[in-house]
């Protein structure tokens, strides 16, 4: 998450949980910085098509304070196909808490982006303008569903937060 208070700042994360096989396993965080090197690649499990069951939550952390207004958020990911060949599409669905669905971007018959490229980074940039609170942004997860044109792996190197918010007049 990046933000600015009186200066600019950057909290790291340090864990994502993937059920892209549809059993949890948790990867510590790489995923902060473009081009770092640190990559998550997904298990070969995406499917030919979305499914409820396959996804790779992004949890950041609370760091709003309560009474803040959120005025700006968005979500950046940056992805690309884990073998040659392959077509990788995702959307996401905004979560306040783990169960709470406050927004949807792209869907399975319309994805936010498509790359077929194992060796180019598609990078996406998604307005959450679902977000208006501390407390939403404090619990935010963002759920990430991909689906490839074959068994295959999607490899991501960046996700991020970024938010601005005002705590109004004294």
């Amino acid at each position: 998450m990046t933000g600015t208070a009186y200066a600019g700042f950057t909290l790291y994360p340090t864990a994502v949980g993937d059920r892209s096989t549809g059993t949890l396993s948790t990867t510590t965080w790489g995923l902060a910085a473009a081009g770092d090197g640190a990559v998550l690649t997904t298990a070969n499990a995406w499917d030919t098509a979305f499914a409820g069951g396959r996804y790779v939550t992004f949890t950041f952390p609370d760091e709003a304070p309560t009474a803040a207004t959120v005025t700006a958020a968005s979500f950046t990911l940056a992805y690309r196909a884990g073998a040659s060949r392959s077509n990788s599409c995702w959307y996401a669905e905004v979560y306040d808490g783990a169960s709470t669905l406050i927004g949807t971007h792209g869907s399975s018959g319309s994805p936010i982006s498509c790359n077929s490229s194992d060796s180019a980074w598609q990078t996406d940039v998604v307005t959450l303008p679902e977000l208006d609170t501390g407390p939403e942004l404090n619990s935010l997860q963002v759920k990430v569903y991909f689906k490839t044109s074959g068994p295959s792996a999607v490899a991501v190197d960046l996700a991020r937060l970024s938010a601005a918010y005002s705590l109004g007049s004294p």
